[in-house]
């Protein structure tokens, strides 16, 4: 079965040179796509190179998603939103391997679904991201394409190449043969993905489970998809964790002094009713314990539209046990853009003097900055969580900048 499908990617990918990935991080990753990719992608001389778009790339630290066609010397460029997930992208910036675009994750969600791939905002404006500041490219020495346009209205317009392939995942097939769409733990807005790459006449493969899914949420005709491709489940996994998050509750977020320290002082912070967008770093064990320090009742979110239960710490992040999902992607950040959120509890790599900060690159590892500036930008009250640390006299990529309207507040770990 696996030689018929490397028979049958291989050609799929006749012509393609521009791939859509629609993943979340290490929780959701087309990962029997991308083994076909690298196995397809050699042809006993060299590798085939692609470039790769993905608002929250695919991986597992070191291996799987993004890290295979890394290591596969797959990859001529890649714009993407959260790169902490990959960390084998550092070694290509290292190496000076290839194009490296970092846009909003947000933003990028949005470019994905988007018919024209085209949008205008003011998301990133002031940031690094800016190209009257440094622009999105981060690669040394790269030509600088991809770079999104100041517009005379203050505005930043950002354009996607267009994808010759999209590939993700779906959550199995109903009785008729249908495709059931991949809507849980986290709906990923696969319906506007599919309408954009038809009325672009862009390829479309998925990855299915060979299961039946009893009451769907979301199904589409089979006859949508140029290749449905039944995937092992080694290479379906809902996500790619360590095993310590199988155990208990107690193993979804870390345990420390520090964490409990920012827990305490959040309590104060916190107001009842408030929804909250919860980022990636300290504030997920802060907020997980926060319970112990205040009877207010309020309404945790993260990013992939997930609310409620016990949050995942680390790779994890984009999950909660006990929650649900609540809002696809592209919904909870329209949300956070336009200012219905109340309250932002994100973490802080880097701070100045002035309050600016730092997340996407932290000493000579480079993250991203996912949906950091989508947040930070649109949000009136803010809480930044981070250990005791000094403040830098430099910053190499400014992602926020304190406004006079937002209520910012800095909780530093007394320990």
């Amino acid at each position: 079965m696996f030689i018929q499908d490397v028979n049958r990617f291989r050609n799929l990918l006749k012509g393609v040179k521009t791939i859509d990935i629609v993943s979340f991080g290490s929780v959701i990753s087309p990962e029997y796509l991308i083994q076909l990719i690298n196995f397809t992608a050699w042809n006993g001389r060299y590798a085939e190179k692609y470039g790769f778009i993905g608002a929250s790339l695919p991986g597992a630290g070191w291996q799987g998603g993004l890290n295979t066609l890394l290591q596969g010397n797959n990859v001529d460029w890649v714009i993407g939103g959260y790169f902490g997930a990959t960390r084998q992208i550092n070694c290509s910036l290292a190496l000076e391997r290839g194009e490296v675009h970092n846009l909003p994750q947000g933003v990028l969600a949005k470019l994905m679904s988007e018919p024209n791939r085209q949008y205008s905002t003011n998301i990133g404006m002031g940031t690094f991201i800016d190209p009257s500041v440094k622009g999105s490219c981060i690669s040394p020495g790269a030509p600088f394409n991809f770079m999104p346009v100041v517009n005379t209205g203050n505005f930043l317009t950002y354009t996607l190449p267009e994808s010759d392939l999209v590939i993700m995942r779906g959550a199995g097939f109903t009785q008729s043969g249908d495709i059931v769409l991949e809507t849980q733990p986290i709906d990923l807005d696969l319906e506007s993905v599919i309408r954009c790459a038809l009325s672009n006449q862009t390829k479309i493969a998925i990855q299915v489970p060979d299961r039946i899914v009893n009451d769907p949420e979301k199904v589409c005709s089979r006859d949508l998809f140029d290749e449905v491709f039944i995937a092992p489940d080694a290479f379906h996994k809902v996500s790619y964790l360590p095993g310590r998050y199988h155990l208990n509750d107690e193993n979804l977020y870390r345990h420390c002094l520090d964490s409990a320290s920012i827990s305490r002082q959040l309590a104060q912070r916190i107001t009842a009713h408030e929804r909250l967008i919860i980022g990636i770093g300290l504030p997920v064990p802060a907020v997980n314990q926060v319970h112990q320090y205040t009877d207010c009742q309020f309404d945790a979110l993260i990013e992939s539209g997930v609310a409620g239960g016990v949050l995942y710490d680390g790779d994890g992040f984009g999950m909660s046990r006990g929650g649900k999902k609540r809002y696809t992607q592209n919904e909870i950040f329209q949300k956070i853009w336009d200012g219905e959120i109340d309250h932002a509890v994100l973490g802080l790599g880097e701070v100045d003097r002035f309050g600016r900060v730092n997340i996407a690159k932290l000493g000579e590892t480079f993250f991203g900055v996912g949906g950091f500036i989508d947040i930070s930008q649109s949000i009136q009250k803010i809480t930044f969580c981070y250990r005791n640390k000094f403040e830098t006299d430099r910053l190499e990529r400014v992602c926020f900048t304190p406004r006079q309207h937002q209520d910012i507040c800095y909780i530093r770990s007394d320990v």
